[in-house]
């Protein structure tokens, strides 16, 4: 998982700063974005992957108490 989240990090934050970079934003700007982008991108990553978990966690839940009955 954590390899994921490195990922996840890293693409997005190198997919925004080609794309500033194209936009003709300057070079320093592009490089400000990306820790910024890549730090959003990896707590966006660990938020959905922990509402996904929850989710199942809920299901499984639902199952041990109609299996319980």
């Amino acid at each position: 998982m954590i390899i994921g989240i490195l990922f996840a990090g890293i693409l997005l934050a190198l997919g925004t700063m080609i794309a500033a970079l194209v936009a003709g934003f300057p070079i320093w700007l592009a490089l400000m974005l990306y820790p910024v982008v890549g730090t959003i991108g990896a707590m966006g990553f660990v938020a959905l992957a922990l509402l996904l978990k929850k989710r199942d966690d809920a299901d499984d839940m639902t199952a041990c108490a109609v299996v319980a009955r």
